[in-house]
Parts: structure tokens; sequence; C-alpha cells
């Protein structure tokens, strides 16, 4: 979202509180990305295991676009890259977690054992522009906003915002592969 929309939806006159807007306006999408567990503009994330299960499900940070890398620490405590030939991906929905698995018939490599974080992915999610974020989600960022203005009196009116940006969230929030 804009400056310009967010002063649209706060009504707000007074170009000089365009810093203070750009900071609610940060605040309001990282409340709405962290309740989502998602990531609405492209970013390179990592994701640290101690091993590897027999399928990876990558629930956080939606919309995952691609898988950068995999690195492993292997049994003699050599940083490993495991070949993107050797596992399968599916990526195909942001609003669905992503898997990650080995090619039929094989299985991941062993790793050193007793080592923290010896499976490492690097990845990114996110969308690629503004116009991709659904509008749900927009609408959420915008009212979390109106929110962080305090501009509502009335407990009845805020609580109803609240109502409404949960509803919205909810609207695009992703499923679980359990």
């Amino acid at each position: 979202m804009t400056i310009a929309e967010a002063e649209a939806t706060i009504r707000v006159v007074d170009v000089r509180d365009n810093a203070e807007i750009a900071r609610q306006l940060l605040t309001a999408t990282k409340y709405c990305e962290n309740r989502q567990h998602r990531v609405y503009l492209t970013s390179s994330w990592y994701v640290y295991m101690d091993c590897f299960p027999p399928e990876i499900i990558l629930e956080n940070r939606l919309p995952i676009a691609s898988i950068v890398a995999i690195t492993y620490t292997d049994t003699a405590g050599d940083t490993q890259t495991l070949s993107s030939a050797l596992y399968q991906t599916d990526l195909v929905s942001g609003d669905r977690p992503a898997r990650i698995m080995p090619i039929a018939g094989t299985s991941f490599p062993a790793v050193a054992t007793q080592t923290y974080n010896a499976v490492r992915i690097e990845l990114t999610s996110g969308w690629t522009t503004t116009a991709l974020v659904p509008s749900a989600i927009k609408d959420a960022i915008k009212l979390q906003t109106l929110i962080g203005f305090d501009v509502l009196v009335d407990e009845r009116a805020l609580n109803a915002i609240k109502m409404s940006r949960d509803s919205l969230l909810d609207v695009n929030n992703p499923g679980l592969y359990r």
C-alpha cells in the first residue's frame, strides 16, 4: 500500500504527517505478515533444521517463489550443496505451504549428528509487485494502519475494525498440510 492510499484511508490532509504514515504503514504491514505467517513482497530467507525429515513442509513466509539452495553439513562435518536434481518442490500455490521431498526412489542425505542447524534452506518469498498482493490483504493493512493512528475513540468501532481486519486476513490465510 502506498502513502497516498494510507492518507485516503485515514483522511489525512497535512503532508507533514507522511513520515508517521510511512511508519504506521510499515508497522501495519508487519503486523499482518506476522499474523498470516507470510511475506508480502519479495525477500530472501533462510530456514534451518537439525536434520532432513522425510518431507520438508514450509508453512511460514508464504508465498514461496523459489528454493535458491539447500545446503547441509554431511557426516564428515563438511558443508555440501544438495543438487536440485535430487529433490522436487511443490510451490504451485501461494495459499498452501510449500513442500520439498527427495525424487522418487531416493532419500535426503545423512547429516552430521548432534549438530544444530545441519540443514539450511535459502528461499525467496513474497509477491514480486504490490499489484499481486490480494486486495483483501491490502484492505487489512489499511484497517491496521487506521488502528495505529488511534483516531477511533469509540471502543465498539475499534473492535469492529479489528474484527474486519482479522476476517480479511483469514480469507487469505494459507492452509496447512497435516
